[in-house]
C-alpha cells in the first residue's frame, strides 16, 4: 500500500498559497472568477466597438469571446450539443433517481 500527502499550493504573485485550507480555495476561486469576468466583459466592450458578434451559434457549435490578449482572442467553443443522445442521457435525465433536467436551479 502507498500512502502520499502533499499539500496543494498555487503561486499568486509570486507567493505560495496553501489550497488545502478550504476558506484560501474559496479566495482563490472568487479572484479568478473575478478576473476572468473582467476579461470577458472587456473582451466584450472590444468586440461592440469593431462589430464583432461575441457570441454565435455557428452549424451546431456555440462559439462565445473570453477574452483579448494582445494579440491572442480566446473564445470557448462547445461541441457537446449532441452529446447526451449519444450516451442516451436524454433518455433518463427526467427519471428518478437522476432528475438532472436543471428545473429549480438557479
Amino acid at each position: 500500500m502507498l500512502c502520499v500527502s502533499a499539500d496543494i499550493t498555487a503561486a499568486q504573485d509570486d507567493a505560495i498559497v496553501n489550497l488545502s485550507d478550504p476558506n484560501v480555495r474559496k479566495q482563490q476561486v472568487e479572484r479568478l472568477a473575478g478576473q476572468s469576468q473582467q476579461r470577458k466583459a472587456d473582451a466584450w466592450q472590444i468586440a461592440k466597438s469593431q462589430g464583432w458578434i461575441p457570441k454565435e451559434l455557428i452549424g451546431d457549435r456555440i462559439f462565445e469571446l473570453m477574452a483579448i490578449d494582445g494579440d491572442r482572442v480566446y473564445v470557448y467553443k462547445t461541441c457537446n450539443v449532441n452529446a447526451a443522445i449519444s450516451i442516451g442521457a436524454n433518455l433518463i435525465r427526467n427519471t428518478l433517481p437522476y432528475n438532472v433536467n436543471g428545473a429549480g436551479l438557479i
